[in-house]
C-alpha cells in the first residue's frame, strides 16, 4: 500500500499545480480585464467555454486513451503541454491570444484527472476509493486558494505576467517523473467483478462514445449521479467571476481580498475535501444510501449559505462564514461523486466514463455557467443595474438545486445497478454500430 500512497501523493501535487495554473487567470481578473480591455462576457468566455469546451471534449478522448495505453506517459505529455502554454499566457496582449493559450492549456490539463482517477481505482480497494479520491481533490482548494494568494502577495511584486512565466516553468520540472512511473495492473482491486473480462476495441472517438452509451444504458443510478454532479458544478464554474464581484460590487481592494479569499478557500476547501473523503466512505459502510446519501444530506445543509451569501454585506461575520461554506461546497463532493461513478462503471471503461463525466460537468458547469454569468452581467449593467454580478451569480447558484431530485433517483436504483453490473456477461467486445 506504500506504493499506492506514493502515487496518490504525486497525483495530489500534479492536481495542485493544475488548479493553480487553471485559476491564475481568475485570481488576476481585475488586473487582466483592465490590462487587456476585456468585457465581462469576454472574460467569462476565457474562464468558461473557451477553456472548458476543449478541456472537456479532449478529456473524453484522453479517458479512452487511458483505458488502452500507458497512463503515466499520457499524464506526462499533458503536463508538458499545459505548463508550456501557462508560461505563454504571460506574453499575451489581447483576447484572441489569451483564448489560444487557454485552448491548449485545456488540451494538456484534460489528460490528468480521468487518467489519474483510473490509476487510483487500480491502487485502492473499493472501500477506500472515496478517501483516495477526496485526497486527490485536496489539490482543488489548495491549488485554487494558492492562485489567489499568489495574486495577492507575489502579483504586486512581479506582476501578473511573470507569475504565469514562473508557474509554467515549475510544471515542466515534473514531466520527467511521469515517464518513470509504472502503470498499475488494471482491475487489480476488483477481484469479484467480472467486468474485467470485457475486451476493448481499437481506439477511436466513435468507440469511446459507444462505451459511454453502454455504461449509461447499464445503470440508471450512474445517469442521475452524473446529472446531479453537472447541476452541482454550475455555481463552481460561475465562481470564475468571484474576484470581479468582490472588487466591483463589494468594494474590496484587489490585492487584499485576493489574500483573504485564497486563505479561506484553502482552509475551508481542504476541510471539505477531508470531510467528503472520510464521511462518504463512512456512510458507504453503514447506510443503504451510501455515498449518494451523504451527498444529498450535505448539499441540503450547505445550499442555503450558497444562496444567501450574495446578498450579505462584507461588514458582518456572517458574510465570511457563508464565504467559507461556499468554498466548502466547491470541494466536498468530489470524493463521493468520483467514487460512485467508478463503482457504477465496468472496470475497463472507468477512465472513459470519467472523461465523459468531466466533459459534461466542465462544458455545462464550467463553460456555460461562467459565460452565462458574464453575459447576464453585461446585460444588467447596460440596463443600469448596480447589482449585475450579484444577481447573475445568485441565478447560477439556484441551478444546484436540480441535484436534489437527481440524487434521490440515483439512490433508489443504486443497489440494483451494482448487482446488475456484477452479473454482466462481458466476454465479448462492444458492438460499435
Amino acid at each position: 500500500m506504500k506504493s499506492a500512497y506514493s502515487y496518490l501523493a504525486f497525483f495530489v501535487a500534479l492536481n495542485y499545480l493544475n488548479m493553480v495554473d487553471r485559476n491564475l487567470l481568475s485570481a488576476f481578473a481585475p488586473s487582466i480585464v483592465a490590462d487587456l480591455n476585456l468585457s465581462d462576457t469576454q472574460f467569462g468566455l476565457l474562464t468558461g467555454l473557451i477553456f472548458v469546451t476543449i478541456y472537456a471534449i479532449t478529456g473524453l478522448f484522453m479517458g479512452a486513451l487511458a483505458d488502452r495505453f500507458h497512463r503515466p506517459r499520457i499524464i506526462g505529455v499533458g503536463l508538458a503541454i499545459w505548463s508550456t502554454l501557462t508560461a505563454a499566457t504571460g506574453a499575451t496582449h489581447n483576447f484572441i491570444q489569451v483564448a489560444l493559450t487557454r485552448v491548449f492549456i485545456g488540451v494538456g490539463e484534460s489528460a490528468l484527472s480521468p487518467t489519474a482517477m483510473s490509476m487510483l481505482s487500480d491502487l485502492f480497494p473499493p472501500e477506500k476509493r472515496g478517501m483516495a479520491t477526496g485526497i486527490y481533490y485536496f489539490g482543488v482548494p489548495i491549488g485554487a486558494g494558492s492562485s489567489y494568494l499568489l495574486a495577492g502577495w507575489l502579483g504586486p511584486q512581479i506582476g501578473w505576467r511573470n507569475c504565469f512565466y514562473l508557474l509554467g516553468f515549475i510544471g515542466l520540472l515534473f514531466v520527467g517523473i511521469c515517464f518513470l512511473l509504472k502503470d498499475p495492473q488494471r482491475g487489480a482491486m476488483d477481484k469479484g467483478n467480472n467486468s474485467t473480462k470485457l475486451k476493448l476495441q481499437k481506439f477511436s472517438f466513435r468507440n469511446a462514445i459507444n462505451e459511454v452509451r453502454f455504461c449509461l444504458n447499464t445503470s440508471r443510478a450512474l445517469v442521475f449521479t452524473v446529472t446531479a454532479a453537472i447541476a452541482m458544478s454550475f455555481p463552481v464554474g460561475a465562481g470564475a467571476m468571484e474576484m470581479l464581484w468582490l472588487v466591483r460590487e463589494r468594494g474590496f481592494n484587489e490585492a487584499e481580498i485576493a489574500k483573504t479569499f485564497g486563505l479561506i478557500f484553502m482552509l475551508s476547501g481542504t476541510l471539505a475535501a477531508v470531510f467528503g473523503a472520510l464521511m462518504s466512505d463512512w456512510f458507504h459502510a453503514r447506510f443503504k444510501s451510501g455515498r449518494l446519501g451523504f451527498l444529498l444530506i450535505t448539499l441540503l445543509f450547505v445550499a442555503p449559505a450558497l444562496m444567501s451569501y450574495r446578498f450579505l454585506t462584507p461588514d458582518t461575520t456572517l458574510f465570511y462564514a457563508c464565504m467559507a461554506l461556499t468554498f466548502f461546497y466547491v470541494s466536498f463532493y468530489y470524493g463521493p461523486v468520483f467514487a460512485s461513478i467508478q463503482e457504477l462503471t465496468p472496470v475497463p471503461h472507468r477512465a472513459t466514463m470519467l472523461g465523459f463525466h468531466l466533459l459534461m460537468t466542465n462544458i455545462i458547469g464550467g463553460g456555460v455557467s461562467a459565460g452565462f454569468v458574464g453575459f447576464l452581467s453585461d446585460k444588467l449593467q447596460a440596463a443600469g443595474n448596480p447589482h449585475a454580478l450579484t444577481i447573475s451569480l445568485f441565478c447560477a447558484g439556484l441551478v444546484t438545486l436540480i441535484a436534489v431530485p437527481c440524487l434521490l433517483i440515483a439512490i433508489k436504483h443504486y443497489h440494483t445497478d451494482i448487482e446488475k453490473l456484477h452479473n454482466l456477461d462481458l466476454g465479448e467486445p462492444l458492438n460499435s454500430e
